[in-house]
């Protein structure tokens, strides 16, 4: 009888993973959480390909870009200039009292993100490929390499700082 129980606890576990697989995998924007905080991700996992570049390898990038990160609802600098091909390691330092983000990405990507936010109430998210969170007086790094020529913009998302205009450019040139 206890062998019987075990197959069932084992069987009901298996459906139990399987079906949670299987919603992660459907790709629903902001439908995925953290399986150790239940924060809610983005879902941009290295499976994830990016219209504006992929995540770089520190040791392979071209050069080092400070960021500074301000309570105005700014970046020092607010613009950038990168060469298509060129991998860039950004050192973003938060120099604020309140927690900032660093999200790399085009219009789209950056509306995505602020929506997931604004359902979120504006709390902080993980560290994605293509964003990091940074609490104040630290400071985290993200590695990119640029494979598009365009605008691409940096900003935060944390309560409404975006719409504030906390929000930077990058020229992706040829």
């Amino acid at each position: 009888m206890k062998l019987r129980g075990l197959v069932v606890a084992v069987s009901l576990l298996a459906l139990v993973v399987a079906a949670c697989s299987d919603s992660a995998e459907d790709g629903e924007a902001g439908g995925a959480s953290d399986t150790q905080t239940g924060m809610p991700s983005m879902d941009m996992g290295e499976s994830e390909s990016f219209t504006f570049g992929r995540p770089g390898d520190p040791n392979e990038a071209d050069r080092t870009i400070e960021i500074t990160q301000l309570d105005a609802f700014a970046f020092e600098p607010s613009e950038l200039e990168v060469r298509m091909g060129e991998t860039v390691t950004f050192e973003v330092t938060n120099e604020g009292e309140t927690p900032h983000e660093f999200v790399l990405g085009d219009e789209m990507k950056q509306q995505e993100h602020e929506s997931v936010m604004q359902e979120m109430g504006g709390e902080m998210m993980l560290d994605e490929p293509n964003a990091i969170s940074v609490e104040p007086g630290e400071t985290k790094s993200l590695t990119w390499t640029f494979t598009e020529m365009g605008t691409l913009q940096y900003g935060c998302h944390i309560s409404g700082h975006f719409a504030r205009g906390m929000v930077g450019t990058i020229d992706v040139m040829a």
